[in-house]
């Protein structure tokens, strides 16, 4: 096996790790929600389980694994948008406005003419998010080691995100479920405090898996552009030189 081969392997096994992950965990768990909550779960009782033979097994974990996949890549989407609302967008503006003189020669190199330096204080998400998104791909290419840890990070950090979605879409479909048919009784408001509770928390991790990723992101960007930097509560000087 050559050395180009491995590290085309090395390139598959983080993506398949992400979906792994981030995605079928929390698509499983929003199905396994709505069919508590329509009660459509098979009752244990008796040992009927115990009766079924081992492809059927296989057949059933395939059919969880697909539904996982799907939702997964639904609550995905949802969980970008939560994760905007509470934290993404202000950690990483947080991480570039420290390191901006980073960031300005990351676009100089990349030769981004999309994005006007001068105009940094008025950059919106999207200029973020391009940088970000770019500087990722730049920073796989170049570092067989960010290749394995970024994505395991990013996939900690989705995985919280998809599942603070799937808490929030079961709740959505639970009152949507309660609305529609009035003879169903609310719950007591414990269980909506403590999903709530769950809910923060969740995101809470989410924030503290992205501040990581982003700490270990611009880490590995300052390494590929050899970018040294004086102790921070001195006067900082930067050296910056081609690749």
């Amino acid at each position: 096996m050559n050395e180009e081969t491995i590290k085309k392997n090395l390139g598959i096994i983080p993506e398949f790790y992400f979906d792994l992950i981030s995605r079928i965990p929390a698509g499983i768990f929003l199905f396994v929600m709505v069919l508590l909550e329509f009660k459509c779960l098979p009752s244990l009782e008796g040992d009927w389980y115990l009766k079924i033979e081992v492809g059927f097994s296989f057949l059933i974990l395939l059919s969880l694994l697909c539904i996982g996949q799907c939702l997964g890549i639904f609550l995905s989407v949802v969980g970008k948008h939560i994760a905007r609302i509470f934290f993404t967008s202000n950690v990483w503006k947080k991480y570039a406005e420290n390191d901006k003189e980073l960031i300005f020669n990351f676009i100089d190199y990349q030769k981004i003419k999309s994005i006007d330096k001068e105009k940094f204080s008025e950059w919106k998400d999207n200029e973020y998010q391009k940088i970000y998104r770019e500087s990722h791909d730049l920073i796989k290419d170049k570092n067989e080691k960010a290749m394995l840890l970024l994505p395991k990070l990013s996939a900690e950090s989705s995985l919280c995100n998809n599942i603070s979605a799937s808490i929030f879409l079961s709740l959505i479909i639970h009152f949507i479920h309660r609305a529609l048919y009035s003879s169903m009784n609310y719950l007591s408001w414990n269980y909506y405090v403590w999903v709530v509770v769950v809910f923060l928390f969740v995101v809470w991790i989410a924030k503290e898996r992205y501040d990581r990723l982003i700490k270990s992101h611009i880490s590995f960007l300052r390494n590929i552009l050899n970018v040294v930097e004086t102790h921070p509560k001195r006067r900082i000087v930067k050296y910056y030189r081609t690749i």
